[in-house]
């Protein structure tokens, strides 16, 4: 009965604790890091057929041009170590929503799922969401600046979670540990 009871908390195991771990291997070159981070997106997309995606080199000519509003719709932990310029969360976009309507609004978080999600249900609503190819990712991988919430560039990201801990070299990253992913 003992042994019965053991398969089903093994596999329990091995699926939490190997989720991930092979796309985050320490070995990896910046090439494969930079290739995996859009082939996690491009495995995510389809998940938000309705959502158009911008990537991080339109996003970076919309910003220069100051034609975009970056809408960060990670956790409060994820957004105090790094943030796109000018960024906002998810609750002072929908309270300024009216008076940035003139700018394409762009969703980001760490590889574009969360955003997607976001993205879609403000589609759903009528609204013009894109969602950041790659996310904060892929924005450094472009060469596009972090900054804190201070205002001073940063080279920090929170990268959420071992699986998608590929941010270049030079970046300082941060993620959160398996019982903070779970509350």
């Amino acid at each position: 009965m003992k042994s019965i009871l053991a398969i089903p908390f093994f596999l329990f195991v091995l699926v939490i604790f190997s989720n991930g771990i092979v796309l985050a291997d320490a070995d990896l070159g910046e090439a494969e890091k930079e290739a995996a981070v859009y082939r996690l997106y491009t495995s995510y997309e389809h998940a938000f057929s309705a959502v158009r995606s911008i990537s991080a080199r339109e996003a970076l000519d919309v910003y220069r041009q100051g034609k975009a509003v970056f809408v960060d719709v990670r956790e409060p932990a994820e957004m105090e170590i790094s943030m796109l310029p000018g960024a906002v969360s998810v609750e002072d976009y929908e309270t300024r929503a009216g008076q940035i309507k003139d700018k394409r609004v762009i969703a980001y978080c760490t590889i574009g799922y969360r955003s997607g999600e976001f993205a879609e249900k403000m589609v759903e609503k009528g609204v013009m969401v894109f969602n950041l190819e790659g996310g904060i990712l892929a924005w450094v991988w472009e060469g596009g600046v972090l900054h804190n919430a201070a205002g001073q560039a940063v080279k920090q990201v929170h990268v959420y979670a071992e699986k998608w801990d590929l941010a270049p070299a030079g970046y300082a990253t941060t993620r959160f540990g398996f019982w903070q992913r779970l509350f």
